[in-house]
This record gives C-alpha cells, structure tokens and sequence, in this order.
C-alpha cells in the first residue's frame, strides 16, 4: 500500500522543527559572505596601503571588476587571468611594480574606454590610454608615464574611470 515513513512526526513541514532548519539557512550564507566580504576587504587595505602598486594588486583590481575572478582569489590568480587575456606580457610578474602608463592601459581596457583616434589606432597602446587619460582629466597634467603609483592612487583613479563611465 505505498511508501509509509516509520516516524510520520518528522515528516511535517508545518512543525517547528522544519522552519529552525530554514531559519538558519539566510544566517549561514550570511556568515559564508561576511568571510568573503572580510576576505576581499583585507585585501583591499593592503591594496591601498602599498607605496608602489604592484602588477598583481592592479589585476586584482580589473580582474574582480570584470567578474573574471572570484574576489576570494589571490593576486597571482588575478595577474595570471589577465596575463591570459593579454594585458600583460612575459616581461611581468605578479610582483612587478607597474608605471603609471600600464595602470591607465589596463584600467582603460577593463572600463572599455574608447578612447580618441590614436589610442584605437594603436590598438589601446599604454602611451595613448596615458594620454586619453591627461586629457580628460583623471591624472595631473604635469604626471610622468614612467612613475610608479601608490595604491591609494590607483584605486582613487578606478573609482573616477568607474564613475565617468557610469553617467
């Protein structure tokens, strides 16, 4: 005569025992997230602390921009995405440090900035994403390609890109 469970008590999904179960589940993933978000925030701070950003630090911030990684992954991880899809070279490392010129070429890629007539004909060149960013005014104009930036200025410098393109 059919499928009978032995104890028919548990099976109600109206009792209490069911709605603790599910009443944990939201507090779990909350949990499992604030890790995450712990995680990404930590690595954040570095990020801004660092007197000089670093090749790896700079993919992990166009990586996690892109969704290409998981914020939870490290800087090697988000370097090598992007050495993958060709922001980077051979002559790179994840702890290289980077020239203000390779920040702007990668953050230009990563915001699909389009740039001005040189900076498409030289297919998103480092010196003319430089240049496009002088001209519109996310950089000083009296700054050298060839600096090194600090973290803090780095993400300041998304954070305007990201901000422009959202208008």
């Amino acid at each position: 005569s059919g499928f009978e469970h032995k104890n028919p008590g548990k099976m109600r999904f109206t009792g209490g025992y069911m709605r603790r179960k599910l009443f944990l589940v939201p507090i779990i993933l909350g949990l499992l997230q604030f890790g995450a978000f712990a995680q990404s925030f930590d690595r954040i701070t570095q990020i801004l602390d660092a007197k000089e950003i670093n090749a790896g630090q700079l993919s992990y911030l166009a990586a996690t921009y892109l969704n290409v990684i998981d914020e939870r992954s490290d800087e090697k991880a988000a370097f090598d995405k992007l050495k993958e899809m060709g922001y980077f070279d051979d002559s790179f490392s994840a702890d290289s440090p980077v020239s203000l010129k390779k920040v702007c070429a990668v953050f230009a890629r990563a915001a699909d900035i389009k740039g001005g007539f040189m900076y498409r004909l030289t297919k998103k060149s480092e010196r003319y994403a430089y240049k496009e960013f002088l001209a519109r005014g996310y950089i000083p104009v009296n700054s050298d390609p060839s600096m090194h930036v600090s973290g803090a200025n780095a993400v300041a410098l998304f954070n305007s890109i990201l901000e422009e393109n959202s208008k």
